[in-house]
């Protein structure tokens, strides 16, 4: 009994505690925006452009490029830790698109492209660096899932065009992933082949994508789809045998939900 109330105490102590932190993090982050939002020297802000909140590194960016040209701002961008160097991209390319843009244009390095580019999300040159980005194998999972949650911003039918293209070649997860939010149900044409693929990430994005995509409508050719689906399923069980890899069973059985929404499944051993 001695025990059972002593984990309830505790049970207690830990969720009060919890809410304090919570608490005390809210009203630390308004202190904070409230100081910012008084800032009149760009000095006064340079405590905030390192701060792990994202609320307040977006809101001292902004007010940087407020009170600062956003010519004198453009060098440092390339100077400054990666979340600031997004965040004050972002607040660039609401106050000067143009200059951004232009920036972009001259630049070569692939690194100081795609900053410039967290800043031109709305803008078909700062899309086209970004689908190029999440496309590239050569870069961190890391840079190439900031760059797909850039794209948040695009709208979808500027993102679509060059993510068709960007298919052209193998593709990464967070390519698929794109085409997932952007695409439409012919377009899981595109994603089938790579459910075959030995990569285990990239098979199952093109899992994830064709199912986000028949939530859309019927492809043109379903049984198209559903035969390169098939195919993945016969490749992953040629390699991975029922119950040997979990997570190979996993995506087989996400294969065959695809394959009944597409029409008849294969006998291909589960």
């Amino acid at each position: 009994m001695l025990r059972f109330l002593l984990v309830l105490v505790l049970g207690a102590l830990i969720v009060l505690a919890s809410f304090s932190l919570r608490a005390f993090r809210a009203r630390l982050r308004a202190r904070r925006l409230a100081a910012i939002a008084r800032a009149t020297t760009s000095s006064e802000l340079d405590r905030y452009l390192t701060a792990r909140d994202e609320t307040v590194l977006e809101a001292a960016c902004a007010r940087l490029a407020e009170l600062a040209p956003a010519e004198d701002l453009l060098p440092t961008l390339h100077t400054r830790a990666p979340e600031t160097a997004r965040a004050l991209a972002r607040a660039l390319g609401r106050k000067s698109p143009k200059l951004l843009e232009q920036a972009l244009v001259a630049e070569d390095d692939p690194t100081r492209r795609l900053r410039l580019a967290h800043g031109l999300a709305t803008n078909e040159a700062g899309i086209r660096v970004l689908v190029e980005a999440l496309a590239s194998q050569s870069n961190s999972p890391e840079d190439r899932g900031f760059a797909l949650d850039a794209l948040e911003a695009s709208p979808r039918e500027a993102v679509l065009p060059h993510v068709r293209a960007a298919l052209a070649n193998p593709p990464t997860p967070e390519l698929l992933w794109a085409l997932s939010d952007a695409g439409e149900p012919q377009d899981a044409l595109l994603a089938a082949p790579h459910v075959a693929t030995d990569s285990f990430p990239v098979a199952s994005s093109a899992c994830e994508t064709i199912a986000a995509l028949l939530d859309r409508g019927e492809p043109p050719d379903p049984a198209r789809v559903r035969e390169l689906v098939a195919r993945g399923k016969t490749r992953i069980r040629e390699i991975h045998p029922p119950r040997q890899n979990p997570l190979a069973d996993e995506l087989v059985l996400r294969l065959e939900e695809l394959e009944e929404r597409l029409g008849t499944r294969s006998s291909v051993p589960a």
